[in-house]
């Protein structure tokens, strides 16, 4: 785990219309509500699924395990639960391996904190926590996800709020319609 990051990072600002808030006090983005001067974490928290087939088998065995939970009368319940564990199974297995960043942090204490946290109330087969640092930010090239991205782990993420996602390709712009021609 590497902590080279900066103190804080502040994302670029982009160009469009801005207003300031009457909630925050600050200059908002009119598009997004984002403060323009916003700051982005310093370390982030990866979920890493490494064996997908481990975690999957994992989640079986516990909807196999709420069948014999509830009683004769309400044993669709269970049977309902077991059901849900096999779907969640099944997407588990067809999402195969990846990582993913879980959550932002502003202290790598609190990043870390988290990662035992999960590792002690989530502990996944096949899946592990890792701490990871923020080491550059700056506004989205591609301009149709309008929030700031950072890098960490090797990746691109856009911050959605709490909800990092990887940054993708800009998406392909929308052929014209033919005019008819005249008649």
């Amino acid at each position: 785990m590497t902590t080279t990051a900066p103190a804080w990072l502040t994302a670029p600002r982009r160009p469009g219309r801005t207003y300031i808030s009457s909630t925050y006090g600050r200059e908002v983005y009119a598009d997004t509500g984002r403060p323009v001067d916003e700051k982005i974490g310093t370390h982030v928290v990866l979920w890493i699924v490494d064996d997908a087939d481990a975690w999957a088998a994992s989640v079986e065995a516990e909807g196999d395990h709420q069948v014999g939970l509830w009683p004769k009368s309400r044993r669709y319940i269970g049977e309902h639960r077991r059901q849900q564990a096999y779907e969640s199974a099944k997407q588990i297995r067809e999402r195969g391996p990846y990582r993913s960043v879980r959550s932002t942090y502003y202290r790598q204490a609190d990043a870390v904190a988290s990662v035992q946290d999960l590792r002690r109330a989530h502990p996944n087969p096949g899946v592990r926590y890792e701490v990871a640092v923020v080491e550059q930010a700056d506004a989205c090239p591609t301009g149709h996800c309008r929030q700031p991205r950072f890098f960490a782990d090797g990746t691109w993420w856009h911050d959605l709020g709490g909800y990092p996602t990887e940054c993708g390709p800009a998406p392909e712009p929308d052929e014209p319609e033919e005019e008819p021609a005249p008649g």
